[in-house]
């Protein structure tokens, strides 16, 4: 799934035919998988708040991809038509670097919420 979600986000970035189709069925494929997950988290934990969050991006994400398919909005944001219209590389370089801001701090922003017993589990991994 995330191999397909990174795929269409580069097909769209460049513009490839079919990049909306595949962003949707990725995103579409991510909400059954968040599913399973939030109903795993809940039967296995007890919670599944972290999931919840990650559920409901992906949804509000689809439902905007969805929203662009209004006519007088596809006009506008026509995936399959962008190439040579506009610059992506500076486009996606800015999400890039958004998302590695994101990646190395994670362990601050949702400590609160994934910490157990005294043990922070989103920072587990950098350290020893």
């Amino acid at each position: 799934m995330g191999v397909l979600a990174i795929r269409a986000t580069i097909n769209l970035v460049r513009g490839k035919a079919n990049a909306y189709r595949c962003a949707v069925v990725a995103m579409g494929l991510g909400l059954v998988i968040g599913g399973i997950h939030m109903i795993a988290s809940e039967a296995l934990r007890g919670s599944s708040m972290s999931v919840n969050y990650n559920m409901y991006i992906n949804a509000l994400t689809l439902l905007v991809f969805l929203l662009f398919r209004i006519p007088s909005i596809w006009e506008k944001v026509d995936f399959n038509h962008v190439k040579g219209k506009i610059d992506g590389g500076s486009a996606a370089g800015s999400e890039m670097i958004v998302a590695g801001v994101l990646t190395l701090t994670v362990h601050i922003w949702v400590g609160a919420t994934h910490t157990m017993g005294g043990v922070n589990y989103a920072d587990v991994g950098t350290h020893n």
